[in-house]
């Protein structure tokens, strides 16, 4: 990836602190990003109307619209955007779900901050205009952690 090549990235999350964070880890790294945050599934779509994002981070409870019903409208609004569900209340039938909806990975919360920012370059390394979602479902390590990887 050139470094002219700008990495946009969605977050989806209402706990604005977690909001926050995250979108700081991401800024605060050497490559090009770009990050967007939205409070609800209904902003996030607006925010997809506007761009092409590489990347999406969204948390599965949300006010309004679940995390899932908008990956299912980033597979059609998006195709080749990478959606990586987060929750704090994960079971296996949501994991299962989510995989079948076309997520590109399922993140148990509480995550590692550097463990996210793994999946993400990942997502970034994956995509393509072409490529159809790859998911990979993997159990993420659990915890804190700084932003660094």
């Amino acid at each position: 990836m050139s470094s002219q090549q700008v990495r946009r990235i969605l977050i989806v999350e209402d706990e604005k602190t977690l909001s926050h964070f995250l979108a700081q880890c991401f800024l605060k790294e050497p490559e090009d990003y770009e990050v967007v945050t939205a409070a609800s599934a209904e902003e996030a779509i607006e925010q997809l109307a506007g761009r092409p994002f590489g990347a999406i981070i969204t948390d599965i409870v949300l006010p309004g619209m679940s995390g899932l019903d908008l990956l299912e409208r980033v597979r059609a609004a998006q195709p080749g955007a990478r959606v990586i569900i987060t929750s704090a209340y994960g079971t296996d039938e949501l994991r299962e779900r989510a995989g079948a909806l076309g997520a590109f990975e399922y993140i148990d919360k509480p995550f590692a901050f550097s463990g996210i920012k793994r999946v993400v370059l990942r997502a970034f390394e994956a995509a393509s205009p072409e490529a159809p979602p790859t998911p990979q479902l993997q159990k993420q390590p659990q915890g804190g952690g700084a932003c660094t990887p």
